[in-house]
């Protein structure tokens, strides 16, 4: 993560299609990313939550240049900061996979891969679980 990836993620939050949230984003008049390791963020007025404002930060070297993200990760996003990489989504499946780059190799799923069917209601979840279906990605 760099200074740029900060950069990045406010124009996504003010530039994409459909963004629900931007208050505090708005607020920003410049992040100044010159240094990789330093992004110096400039307010229009005192914002006291400014901390929560980048709890999640785009890589952009993987969503950019283009700051409006609104058509990517409909079906797939390739990277992650967790243990797991969302291979595929679709309505009706969700499949993980281990994120091999993950920081901590002590914690990288042992499972090649864990895929998530959503039910559609309380007696079909029941049924997955009695007849062991909600356990078949588990060898």
């Amino acid at each position: 993560m760099t200074s740029s990836d900060v950069w990045f993620t406010w124009r996504a939050v003010l530039d994409t299609t459909g963004t629900l949230s931007t208050p505090g984003y708005d607020l920003i008049t410049d992040i100044d990313h010159s240094d990789p390791h330093t992004a110096v963020i400039t307010f229009s007025e005192p914002y006291a939550p400014w901390q929560t404002l980048f709890d999640l930060v785009l890589p952009a070297h993987e969503l950019g240049p283009d700051t409006d993200i609104a058509d990517q990760w409909n079906d797939k996003i390739t990277f992650s900061g967790g243990p797991w990489i969302q291979h595929s989504w679709s309505t009706e499946q969700q499949i993980l996979v281990p994120n091999r780059d993950y920081w901590d190799a002590d914690r990288i799923p042992l499972l090649d891969e864990v895929v998530m069917v959503p039910r559609e209601d309380t007696d079909s979840e029941i049924l997955a679980l009695q007849t062991g279906e909600a356990m078949a990605a588990f060898p």
